[in-house]
């Protein structure tokens, strides 16, 4: 088992990126240069990603895929691999609380503060927990905080990519006061198109992205 203050931190797109490129030449040992050109990341992250790899153990030290990493790229031995990797990285108190398949990201990055770490990188050490518990190869799901959370209307997936944009035009909600009609007749022939951009991280909670949308209908709604 790694110590405690290792534990890695892997991003999903890297996660799913290895394991294609595994599948498709199981045999090739890899390095920065090849993760970085593969995946499309700069060189300081993808030696970085190296060496989180190898402490998930997917990589051995000379860059190869493990035995276990060989299981993990079928999609028959995947629940199992994940088992396996999971009882070999992280340690049994950590296990017995958020189980393989049915680990819940409060509870997971709770956990990790509990090891002295900021909150910060505490969700990012439970992201990657989460990604790497699940039984599910290729989608690398968590289950919601609480299930009265699930019937959310914002729901986004926090797997498939690191980042999410979403834009929202400028319409007001349908209960937003009327403006001073002399304030209108002021604008006119002053057209104002406002877009907005916003990005999530994709280790955001539900309750996170519900604080952005309610604080974005907020500040929109006099726009």
């Amino acid at each position: 088992m790694a110590d405690q203050n290792t534990f890695p931190q892997i991003p999903t797109t890297v996660w799913w990126g290895i394991r294609n490129l595994i599948k498709k030449s199981p045999k090739t040992k890899f390095d920065a240069s090849m993760i970085g050109a593969s995946l499309g990341v700069q060189p300081a992250a993808s030696r970085q990603y190296v060496a989180e790899l190898k402490r998930a153990q997917i990589l051995d030290e000379e860059g190869a895929a493990t035995a276990l990493a060989l299981r993990w790229r079928q999609d028959d031995e995947y629940a199992n691999a994940v088992k396996e990797l999971v009882s070999e990285i992280y340690p049994e108190s950590l296990v017995a609380i958020a189980p393989v398949g049915e680990a819940q990201r409060d509870v997971v990055t709770n956990w990790f503060i509990q090891q002295n770490l900021g909150e910060g990188s505490a969700r990012n050490k439970a992201a990657t927990y989460l990604l790497i518990s699940s039984e599910q190869p290729g989608e690398g799901g968590s289950r919601p905080a609480s299930p009265s959370k699930t019937g959310s209307s914002t729901k986004a997936s926090t797997q498939s990519s690191p980042t999410r944009k979403v834009s929202s035009k400028s319409t007001p909600p349908s209960g937003a006061p009327k403006r001073n009609s002399d304030a209108n007749s002021s604008l006119q022939g002053f057209p104002l198109n406002v877009n907005v951009q916003i990005h999530i991280s994709a280790d955001a909670s539900t309750d996170q992205i519900e604080t952005i949308f309610a604080s974005m209908r907020k500040h929109l709604h006099d726009v």
